[in-house]
């Protein structure tokens, strides 16, 4: 998370290689075991954690990975988030009903060590430092909105939805605060996840 600017071995931005194409690839390697043990009463499901964070900005389809020297290690956070949110859409898009896809936000978690990039600074400019610590979680609390995506019998027949607080997220609305867990308006744009979808391909070479 808001790591500096480096590149995987593979030549992509750090934050989307790790954080997106490493996972769709590990999908579509799965994906023919997914589809095979999936049944009509429980299909498959694949969940990946976001973050509120992918409001800080869409997919660079421009400049994914910041080649222009623009590189700001929040907006391509947010970028990689963003695209988790987009590859469970497919997912659930492109393999429902056998394979189902979901989204999680798990909150706002600052006892691991996944801000270690950032600085007084830099926390402070995605939202207010001391508000976060107040409503924060800690890692228990944080897994329950997987735990639930993981067992809810609904999502058998029900997904392709972005989850926050052990419940679906609302769209976000003027005058949130950046630790809301709602969604932007590009979090469900079936157009920017299929021209997604075929980037990440070529990008693992499939």
């Amino acid at each position: 998370m808001a790591t500096p600017f480096s590149l995987t071995e593979d030549g992509h931005e750090l934050q989307i290689g790790s954080n997106h194409f490493g996972h769709f690839l590990l999908f579509r390697l799965l994906e023919p075991m997914l589809s095979q043990s999936a049944t009509s009463d429980s299909p498959s499901r694949v969940i990946a954690l976001s973050s509120a964070g992918h409001r800080f900005n869409s997919v660079r389809f421009d400049d994914v990975h910041f080649e222009k020297g623009d590189y700001n290690p929040l907006v391509a956070y947010a970028q990689s988030k963003t695209a988790n949110i987009w590859m469970c859409n497919s997912i659930d898009r492109h393999y429902g009903p056998k394979i189902r896809g979901l989204s999680v936000h798990p909150g706002t978690i600052l006892t691991t060590d996944i801000t270690r990039h950032f600085d007084a600074d830099t926390l402070g400019s995605a939202g207010d430092l001391e508000h976060f610590k107040k409503t924060g979680c800690d890692v228990h609390q944080g897994a329950a909105t997987t735990v639930w995506a993981a067992l809810e019998p609904r999502f058998n027949q029900y997904s392709g939805v972005y989850l926050a607080e052990v419940g679906e997220a609302r769209p976000v609305e003027e005058g949130d605060g950046t630790n809301v867990p709602a969604y932007a308006p590009y979090a469900y744009d079936a157009e920017g996840e299929e021209r997604l979808w075929d980037l990440s391909n070529r990008a693992v070479g499939l």
